[in-house]
């Protein structure tokens, strides 16, 4: 399914989605849980992206929804290093869930699905961004055919695979 933005023309092409969920250290008082309500995250201290970047974006506009402060106490612009944060128990974060696991095999991280009251969480999506076609070029280019198929075939296995984990 090919959506069409308001910007000029732009083409959005669905290509991937995934449940948002905490995360905390394994040595955090939370990873004896099994799941967190965002009344309960937003008590705690948070490791986030910097302000600009689209997921810190989504995890904000989730706590304004709610009308939850939280304390931000790192902003850094490497998911990499927040995760590393996280993991060494400098404060917890809501990231999409497969990032998580991927991450769980390999380091001290504990993963939470997320319950929030009378408020369905939103998803992390990823949608790939074209611009209209030049009047000026003959023919469809490599792109052009490359997002053919994307748009016919989007990720629908890694979707599955991904969202398993069930929104509160």
């Amino acid at each position: 399914m090919v959506a069409e933005s308001k910007d000029a023309g732009l083409r959005m092409i669905p290509f991937a989605q995934d449940s948002l969920i905490a995360i905390c250290s394994t040595k955090h008082p939370l990873a004896a849980r099994r799941s967190v309500s965002l009344e309960l995250l937003a008590q705690e201290r948070f490791v986030d992206l910097t302000p600009e970047r689209a997921l810190r974006r989504l995890v904000d506009s989730i706590f304004h929804k709610t009308k939850l402060n939280r304390d931000s106490v790192y902003e850094l612009s490497d998911v990499s290093m927040m995760l590393q944060f996280v993991a060494n128990d400098l404060g917890v974060a809501i990231v999409p869930s497969e990032l998580a696991r991927s991450w769980a095999r390999t380091s001290r991280l504990h993963f939470l699905p997320i319950t929030a009251s009378g408020v369905r969480l939103p998803k992390w999506r990823i949608v790939v961004v074209v611009m209209p076609s030049r009047r000026d070029t003959p023919g469809k280019t490599i792109v052009d055919h490359f997002l053919e198929v994307l748009s016919e075939h989007p990720a629908e296995t890694a979707l599955r695979k991904v969202d398993r984990q069930p929104n509160a």
